[in-house]
């Protein structure tokens, strides 16, 4: 299955794709490690990281394959530095093959226009991606109890409007820990605009989220400062 925009995919961690594609361009080709870094730069600031590998289970290979001894040092090196991470050598190793597997197959993708969705979603089974996923569902759940009994107790006047928002606050902080604080401000406003409906109410005539930027005294869109 031949692939005519690549991009269409949603591939990440690659820059100016077109200019790898240039056989012509011998130096661009060359240069590759500030495309290696400015990706993974990237994508550690978007709150990603390279996941780790599960217990395999099943089948095995025997690879046909002979470390040389600076491959084996660079891999002896990054496990003894990141012992605490895993529990023994050859699941860091494992690690290592796993990703440089995938960066080939979207590789090969890019440059040919071969479809390896298959072969890499076959190997995404093995990483542990989806403990991350049910740690952020976890953190949603906890943010939206959190903002359900805060505007109980609101509604209840068991606390002041000013404890309402100072909570809120306090919950952004926290959330921001594991997002940006945009973005954490984004997910508690939608919370607490959908909570408020289920409670039953009619709504405020501005957002949570513009009165705290009223709060804070910052510029609010389609209002003057």
């Amino acid at each position: 299955m031949k692939i005519k925009n690549c991009r269409e995919r949603g591939l990440y961690g690659i820059a100016d794709t077109e200019k790898l594609t240039n056989e012509t361009d011998k130096e661009t080709k060359q240069a590759y490690m500030p495309f290696v870094k400015e990706s993974i730069k990237n994508m550690l600031e978007s709150g990603a990281r390279y996941p780790f590998i599960k217990k395999v289970s099943g089948a095995t290979f025997k690879f046909q394959l002979t470390g040389h001894l600076h491959l084996a040092d660079a891999l002896q090196g990054y496990w003894e530095r990141n012992r605490k991470e895993y529990t023994h050598r050859a699941k860091s190793d494992y690690r290592a093959l796993y990703i440089g597997t995938i960066h080939q197959l979207e590789e090969e993708t890019y440059l040919n226009g071969y479809d390896n969705q298959k072969e890499i979603a076959e190997l995404e089974l093995y990483l542990e991606e989806k403990m991350h996923r049910h740690k952020a569902n976890r953190n949603m759940s906890m943010l939206r109890a959190e903002v359900k009994t805060c505007i109980t107790e609101r509604t209840n006047k068991d606390i002041s409007e000013e404890d309402f928002e100072d909570q809120m606050e306090e919950l952004i902080q926290k959330y921001a820990k594991t997002t940006s604080e945009e973005r954490a401000e984004k997910v508690l406003n939608d919370l607490i605009l959908e909570e408020e409906k289920l409670a039953g109410g009619r709504g405020r005539t501005a957002s949570w989220r513009d009165r705290r930027k009223k709060r804070l005294g910052l510029s609010v869109v389609g209002q003057e400062e």
